[in-house]
């Protein structure tokens, strides 16, 4: 009766060589992570850094313009005293009739603003730069005039003169009040130039005006380039 008791007992209660393996699962047990793992980071972590500073230092301009713009929306303009002299103001000899003015005007475009000699970053900020190697309206040969499209600088009042240049078309008409007279050109060329290419800028025999901006806009990549001839003078 013992052994047969024993032998019953030994098939119910199962020995530790008969019982499961409780073994995690597979997918419970994480690989080792391999070395270029930890490369791979560092990589994303710098590449993510120098991405940062890179669009930091590209949007810090548009930001200063954005913050300068919306001061001076919101700032009102003071009055100075009487005795500051402000010598943007002094008149010099040459009288109002003299004053030089461009203006070009179509159903897309409206633009007058003062001529000023030179084409340096503070001529163009009291209004369109004119060559100092070129002509002026009374004389035969070719007027050279440049303008920004989009200067950064929101303090300039000038800084988008020429913003809607790509506008113009052949056959539209310029004026330049110029010492009691008004000059009309007629636009007969749109070109886009390599801003080292000099060739349209250079002295004529003829009656002419050429004006030009950076394109395209907001950059500085080429030169939009204008070529009017004078059709009338009054």
């Amino acid at each position: 009766m013992k052994i047969v008791d024993t032998i019953y007992r030994s098939k119910r209660i199962p020995g530790p060589q008969n019982q499961p393996s409780r073994l995690p699962p597979p997918s419970a047990v994480a690989p080792p992570k391999k070395p270029f793992y930890y490369f791979y980071k560092s990589l994303q972590v710098v590449l993510s850094f120098w991405i940062v500073t890179i669009l930091a230092i590209m949007t810090q301009p548009w930001l200063d313009y954005w913050v300068k713009s919306t001061i001076k929306k919101n700032t009102s303009p003071q009055v100075l005293s009487e005795s500051i002299t402000d010598k943007s103001r002094i008149v010099t000899e040459k009288s109002i009739e003299e004053e030089t003015v461009f203006n070009l005007k179509n159903t897309k475009v409206d633009i007058s603003a003062p001529i000023v000699e030179g084409v340096g970053s503070d001529s163009l900020k009291n209004g369109i730069g004119h060559h100092p190697d070129s002509v002026w309206p009374d004389e035969k040969g070719n007027i050279v005039l440049a303008g920004h499209n989009f200067d950064l600088d929101a303090e300039n009042p000038y800084g988008q003169v020429f913003i809607s240049l790509r506008l113009v078309e052949i056959g539209d008409e310029v004026t330049i009040d110029y010492r009691g007279k008004e000059y009309t050109y007629e636009v007969y060329k749109k070109e886009t130039i390599n801003p080292k290419d000099t060739s349209l800028f250079g002295q004529s025999d003829e009656w002419m005006l050429t004006f030009y901006t950076c394109d395209p806009p907001y950059t500085d990549w080429k030169r939009l380039v204008f070529q009017a001839k004078l059709v009338k003078m009054e």
